[in-house]
């Protein structure tokens, strides 16, 4: 039977269309065998065939080894025909397995072909093995090898629609988790977030016996420029400012929160309220060398921050009471936040530390 009268008999699958860019492709077939003369003919078998409008390009293997080399190296194979003895008796069964065990080999479809069918039972090997068909050599005659191919692939097809829409439902569903632990205006994580972190980071530093620092930094004065400037102006504020504060930081685990209108919050893992003091002039400086007019402002003629540090250690618990009652972290908020408090009321455009317990 010729390409064209086998497209006609199984038709497209719903999933490939005439207008996909795909359909000027080959499709990909792995032959594995040691016998010589099985690749000759199967060249020759298939030389002129087409599957759904494509032509069929052929690779070759003499053995498992370079079977799964070619594998791994091929991201696009539609299907292997595998021999089952080579090397050993059940080689070609061993590759299936391998082929089986790695995650980006799942769409390959497999047809086994076999001269000694006595050694590899058909219906244990449909069974155990996810292949799509188990033939003897003799049977496979260029039209029966055609049908093979043609149910093999339409299968492949239905797997990589399948692979690619979990792939999609995936990547939206990361996208979803992403909004909904980021500021929509800028684009820093929010206040869910930064509860969740600093939740995790404290835990993290009881059984490291580090020490964790949280700084509060607040916009000096951002309702007046609010009223001089205009929320459109107030917005882009503080986008920069929230690009400003992220700049400063260089540790992966460092996080950066809008914690609620013009307030920023920062959590500084594996820190002492030295080094979050160091970090938190330059996060004051470098709003500062934004230089954005503020003429309303008491403190300066551009925008200024003022920021509240505090830092703590916390304590191992008693081992008769595990659970950690927040109450120390709750500690470090409120001290953190009584800083911030502490440089506001004493001019502002500054830093207060507070070292806790």
């Amino acid at each position: 039977m010729s390409g064209p009268e086998m497209i006609s008999t199984f038709g497209p699958p719903s999933a490939w269309t005439e207008q996909s860019p795909e359909r000027s492709r080959s499709w990909t077939i792995l032959v594995v065998d040691d016998d010589e003369e099985v690749h000759s003919t199967t060249r020759f078998m298939l030389r002129s065939e087409m599957i759904y409008g494509r032509k069929l390009e052929l690779l070759h293997a003499r053995s498992t080894s370079e079977a799964l080399r070619i594998l791994e190296n091929h991201a696009e194979i539609a299907v292997a025909l595998i021999d089952v003895v080579m090397e050993t008796d059940d080689a070609g069964l061993q590759l299936v397995r391998g082929i089986r065990a790695r995650t980006a080999l799942e769409s390959v479809r497999l047809i086994i072909r076999t001269g000694q069918p006595g050694l590899a039972p058909e219906a244990d090997i449909v069974s155990q093995y996810d292949i799509n068909d188990y033939r003897t050599k003799t049977e496979l005659s260029q039209t029966r090898l055609m049908t093979s191919l043609t149910v093999a692939i339409r299968s492949y097809i239905q797997i990589r629609k399948f692979i690619r829409v979990n792939q999609e439902l995936e990547e939206s569903r990361r996208r979803m988790e992403q909004l909904a632990v980021t500021d929509g205006l800028t684009a820093l994580v929010n206040r869910r977030y930064f509860d969740e972190q600093l939740i995790v980071e404290w835990a993290r530093a009881r059984r490291t016996r580090s020490t964790l620092a949280l700084m509060m930094a607040d916009v000096d004065h951002f309702k007046d420029y609010n009223d001089t400037y205009g929320h459109p102006a107030g917005d882009v504020c503080l986008r920069r400012i929230a690009d400003c504060l992220q700049s400063v930081l260089h540790r992966a685990g460092d996080v950066v929160a809008r914690y609620g209108g013009e307030e920023f919050a920062v959590i500084l893992p594996a820190t002492d309220y030295f080094g979050a003091g160091a970090l938190a002039t330059q996060m004051r400086d470098a709003v500062l060398a934004l230089k954005i007019p503020h003429s309303a402002s008491p403190v300066a003629s551009v925008v200024t921050i003022s920021i509240g540090v505090a830092a703590a250690e916390p304590t191992a618990h008693d081992p008769n009471f595990p659970e950690d009652s927040g109450e120390d972290l709750a500690e470090l908020l409120m001290y953190a936040d009584h800083a911030l408090y502490q440089a506001k009321r004493s001019g502002r455009n500054r830093i207060i530390l507070h070292e806790s317990g």
